[in-house]
C-alpha cells in the first residue's frame, strides 16, 4: 500500500502518488491489556476490543506540504451535477489533523514524510481519544515507558503495533464487581490497521424497515425537493459472482463468490469448543444459497506458524474467545461509510457465556430434556449451545440486528407439535432472543431440533434480500420492493420489526409464540416441574448451595418474564412495518379480548400469590423464600399497568373506537376487583395480598397527587385518568367500609381499617 523506511530510529512513509486522495479506513484495537484496564460497568478492556475507527486521506497541500485529513461522510456532497454540490462542499471542510514536509521533493511519483511523532506519540488517530481515555481511566501519556513494536505494510493495508503507557485516574464509579486494585500506570499494547478502501465504492443498497439490517447513515440534500433526507444504506459484505460465473448466477445456478466471508477462530479458544464455534459459523452457508452463493461463508482455524499473520489485522475477521467474567457475546463489524460495505468483523464470546447458557437451558428446557438435569453439562450439549450463540453473533457480523418479532409469528400450539417444530424450529430467526422451547411439555416428546434455535426462514429471507447480486445497471429498489410484497404478504414469519422501535407486545426478547398468556401457562407448568428438582439437579459432592441459589434466581427471572409478556398486552399497540402500496393498518391497538385475557392471566398467576414459588426445602439451603421476588414482580407489573403511558393508550383506544375498546374504566374495575376479591367474600387476607393491596392504593393515589409539570409528558390530573381513579378509589372505600363490620380475622381488620383511613 505504501513503503515504510526506518532510519536512525525515525519512521518514514513513502506514499505513491496513486495513494494520495484515496480514502483509508483506520481501525484501532487493543492487542494486549492488563486487568487494571478492565471496565466492570460494560465488560470492556480486553484484547481485540475495538477502540475507534475513522476515515483518513493524504493530500498535497500548498508549499510542498502533505496533509493528513480526517474525512466525514455524514453529509457527502454527492454528484457534482447536483445543485447543492458546491454549497455542501463549502460547509463541509474536512479537518487537517496533521501536516508533514515532503522530505524528497525530487521524486515524481511519490512523497516521503516522517511519521515518527504520529507513531511514537499519543494521538486519537491511532490510539486513544479523550473520550476513550476517560472510559478506561487513563491519564497522561508516558513516552519513556512506551515503544513501537512493528510497522508493516501490505498490498492493501498497514499494521502498526505499539505499547503505550499512561498514568491512572482513580475510579469513582460505584460498580459491581468493584474495579481491580489500582496501579500507578497502565500499559496497553495497541494495533492500528489502515485499510485502503475501494477506489469505487460498492453500490449501496437502501434500507427497508421491513427487513432488518444495520445501516450506514448520511444526510442527502438533493433527493427530497422540499427538504433533506436521511439516507440509510444497509451494512453488508461485498458478495459478487466471479466474472466468468455471472451468466450461470443470473440463470439461477449456485456459484462461489469472488471473495467469500472467512472467520478465523481465535487460537486461544478452548480446543473442545472450537469445532462447535466453526459449526455455528458454517451454519449460515445454507442461508446464502438463497442469495445464489455456495460456500459464501466459512470458518478456519488461525494459522499457527505464520509470523506475518495477526488476528488483530483488519484484513481478517475472527471469532474471539474473551477471558471475561461477563456472560455475553457480541458481533461488531467495521464498514465503509460511503457504501455500507462490511470490511471486517471481530465477533466475541465471553468465557462465562457457558454459565448463563447452562442456567437458561436448565430452566427453559429442564422439564423436557434429561441432559439439562445435572450440575455440569456434557461437552456435546454445551458445545451445541455455544454453536447457537456463535450463529447469533455472526448474524450481527453479517449486518443483521435482532428481530424480536420473529418468535411471535409462530402459533403456540405449533411449539408442541413434534413433527412441525422439529422441522421448522421454534422461531423463524436466530436473531430473535427466543433461546429455548419452554412451551413444549414432557408428553410432547420433542427432541433437540425442536428445542434449540437455528437459522430459520426469516434469516434466509433477509440474506436473500440483502445479498442477492444484481448487474450494475439494475434499478434495485423496484425489484426488491416487489420481492418484499410477494414474500411478506404471503408469509408472516418473514416479517421484521425494528429492535429499538415503539413498544409492541409482539416485539419482545426471550418470548415465544403468538399468545403470551397460553405460552406463559405452559412455561409455568414446566417451572412447577423443575422447581422441586433443583436441589438434586445442582448437587455436587463437597460443594455448597451457591449453584442451587443461582438456578432458583434464574427460575424466578423466567417466571417474571412470563408475567411481563402478558402484561405488555394491556394498553398495548401493534406497529406493523408497511409501505403505502400494502394493505392493512400500520398501527393497531391490541384487541380488547386479548387485553382482558392478559388481565385474567396476571390475576391468576401473579397477583394471587404464586405460593408454589416459595419452596421451604430450598429456603433451608439457600435462604431465599421467593416472597421478596414475588413482591418485586407484583410491584413492577402493577406499576407498568398503572403507568401514565398505559393509561393514556387506553384513553386513546376508547376515543378512537369506543365500542371495541378495553376502556380505562373496564381495566381499572377488573384490576381492582381481582386485587380485592377477598373483601367482597369477607375472607381473611394473607400477608402478601395485604402488601399488594396497599401497593395498589399507593400507586393510584400517586397518580392523583399534585405533580410538577414535565415538558413532553402528560399530567394525569389534566386528563380523564384523574377522574376515573378518584371514582375507583371512592368505590373501593365503600366496599371496604361495607365489609369491615363482618371481618373476623384480626390482621385483615387492621389492614382494611388502615386502607379505609387512607381512602378518606
Amino acid at each position: 500500500m505504501l513503503f515504510i523506511e526506518i532510519k536512525d530510529g525515525k519512521y518514514f512513509f513513502r506514499i505513491p502518488d496513486t495513494l494520495l486522495g484515496r480514502d483509508i479506513l483506520v481501525v484501532n484495537r487493543i492487542l494486549k491489556s492488563g486487568v487494571q484496564l478492565r471496565k466492570p460497568e460494560d465488560g470492556g478492556g480486553y484484547a481485540m476490543d475495538i477502540i475507534s475507527e475513522k476515515v483518513i486521506r493524504f493530500e498535497k497541500g500548498p508549499r510542498g506540504k502533505i496533509f493528513l485529513k480526517q474525512i466525514s461522510y455524514l453529509e457527502p456532497p454527492g454528484d457534482s451535477l447536483n445543485t447543492m454540490h458546491q454549497s455542501i462542499l463549502q460547509s463541509n471542510t474536512q479537518a487537517i489533523v496533521m501536516a508533514f514536509d515532503n522530505k524528497e521533493q525530487t521524486s515524481q511519483h511519490s512523497v516521503l514524510i516522517e511519521v515518527s511523532d504520529l507513531i511514537k506519540g499519543d494521538n486519537d488517530l491511532l490510539f486513544f481519544g479523550e473520550k476513550e481515555k476517560r472510559g478506561y481511566r487513563l491519564g497522561s501519556f508516558q513516552p519513556d515507558k512506551s515503544f513501537v513494536d512493528t510497522v508493516q505494510s501490505f498490498s492493501e493495508n498497514v499494521e502498526i503495533k505499539a505499547a503505550k503507557t499512561y498514568s491512572r485516574i482513580p475510579s469513582t464509579a460505584l460498580v459491581y464487581p468493584p474495579p481491580p486494585v489500582e496501579a500507578s500506570f497502565a500499559t496497553v499494547e495497541l494495533n492500528s490497521s489502515w485499510i485502503l478502501l475501494p477506489k469505487i465504492p460498492m453500490k449501496p443498497r437502501m434500507a427497508d424497515d421491513r427487513i432488518g439490517y444495520y445501516t450506514a447513515d448520511c444526510i442527502d440534500y438533493s433527493i427530497n425537493p422540499y427538504g433533506v433526507k436521511k439516507v440509510r444504506m444497509i451494512t453488508r459484505w461485498r458478495l459478487e459472482p466471479k466474472p466468468e460465473d455471472i451468466s450461470r448466477y443470473l440463470n439461477g445456478e449456485l456459484v462461489e463468490p469472488k471473495k467469500p466471508i472467512v472467520f478465523y477462530i481465535d487460537p486461544t479458544t478452548p480446543a473442545k469448543w472450537a469445532p462447535y464455534i466453526m459449526k455455528g459459523i458454517n451454519a449460515w452457508q445454507k442461508a446464502f444459497e438463497k442469495a445464489g452463493f455456495k460456500n459464501a461463508i466459512y470458518a478456519l482455524k488461525a494459522p499457527q506458524n505464520d509470523a506475518s499473520w495477526s488476528i488483530a489485522d483488519a484484513k481478517h475477521s475472527a471469532m474471539i474467545w474473551v477471558p471475561s467474567a461477563m456472560a455475553n457475546g457480541s458481533g461488531f463489524h467495521v464498514h465503509d461509510p460511503r457504501s455500507g460495505e462490511i470490511i471486517e468483523s471481530h465477533a466475541n464470546l465471553d468465557h462465562n457465556i457457558t454459565s448463563i447458557l447452562q442456567k437458561w437451558y436448565t430452566i427453559q428446557a429442564g422439564a423436557i430434556d434429561p441432559r439439562a438435569r445435572k450440575p455440569v453439562f456434557d461437552d456435546e450439549l454445551m458445545g451445541k449451545l455455544i454453536a447457537y450463540v456463535s450463529s447469533h453473533e455472526v448474524g450481527h457480523a453479517l449486518g443483521f440486528p435482532h428481530n424480536y418479532l420473529a418468535s411471535s409469528t409462530v402459533q403456540v400450539e405449533k411449539l408442541r407439535d413434534k413433527t412441525w417444530v422439529e422441522a421448522h424450529g421454534h422461531t423463524p430467526s436466530i436473531m430473535d432472543y427466543a433461546r429455548f422451547n419452554y412451551v413444549a411439555q414432557p408428553e410432547d416428546g420433542i427432541t433437540e431440533p425442536g428445542i434449540l434455535p437455528r437459522i430459520g426462514a426469516y434469516d434466509e429471507w433477509a440474506v436473500e434480500w440483502g445479498y442477492r447480486w444484481f448487474p450494475e445497471n439494475t434499478k434495485e429498489q423496484p425489484v426488491l420492493n416487489k420481492l418484499v410484497l410477494e414474500r411478506t404478504n404471503q408469509n408472516i414469519t418473514l416479517r421484521h420489526s425494528p429492535e429499538n422501535g415503539p413498544d409492541d407486545p409482539r416485539n419482545l426478547n426471550i418470548d415465544l409464540g403468538d399468545d403470551a398468556m397460553l405460552a406463559g401457562r405452559y412455561g409455568i407448568k414446566n417451572l412447577k416441574r423443575i422447581l422441586p428438582n433443583l436441589l438434586d439437579w445442582t448437587y455436587e459432592e463437597g460443594q455448597n448451595f451457591e449453584k442451587t441459589k443461582e438456578m432458583y434466581l434464574q427460575l424466578l427471572d423466567q417466571f417474571g418474564a412470563y408475567t411481563s409478556f402478558a402484561r405488555a398486552n394491556i394498553g398495548g399497540t401493534y406497529y406493523n412495518q408497511l409501505t403505502a402500496d400494502q394493505q392493512g393498518a400500520a398501527v393497531e391497538f391490541v384487541p380488547k379480548a386479548i387485553q382482558k385475557r392478559a388481565m385474567a392471566f396476571l390475576q391468576q398467576e401473579l397477583f394471587s400469590t404464586p405460593e408454589w414459588l416459595m419452596n421451604h426445602k430450598l429456603f433451608d439451603k439457600i435462604g431465599e423464600s421467593g416472597l421478596e421476588a414475588i413482591g418485586k414482580q407484583q410491584s413492577l407489573e402493577l406499576g407498568r399497568i398503572l403507568s401514565t403511558n398505559t393509561l393514556n393508550t387506553l384513553l386513546k383506544f376508547e376515543a378512537n373506537d369506543g365500542q371495541n375498546a378495553y376502556t380505562l374504566n373496564e381495566m381499572l374495575t377488573e384490576l381492582q376487583t381481582g386485587l380485592f376479591s377477598e373483601v367482597k367474600l369477607m375472607q381473611p387476607i394473607s400477608m402478601p395480598r395485604r402488601d399488594l393491596q396497599k401497593l395498589f392504593v399507593e400507586k393510584m393515589q400517586v397518580l392523583i397527587a399534585p405533580q410538577k409539570s414535565t415538558y413532553g409528558q402528560s399530567n394525569p390530573l389534566t386528563l380523564d385518568i384523574s377522574s376515573e381513579i378518584k371514582s375507583q378509589l371512592k368505590a373501593l372505600h365503600t366496599i371496604i367500609a361495607t365489609a369491615l363490620p363482618n371481618i373476623r380475622d384480626a390482621q385483615t381488620q387492621k389492614h382494611l381499617s388502615d386502607l379505609k383511613e387512607r381512602l378518606k
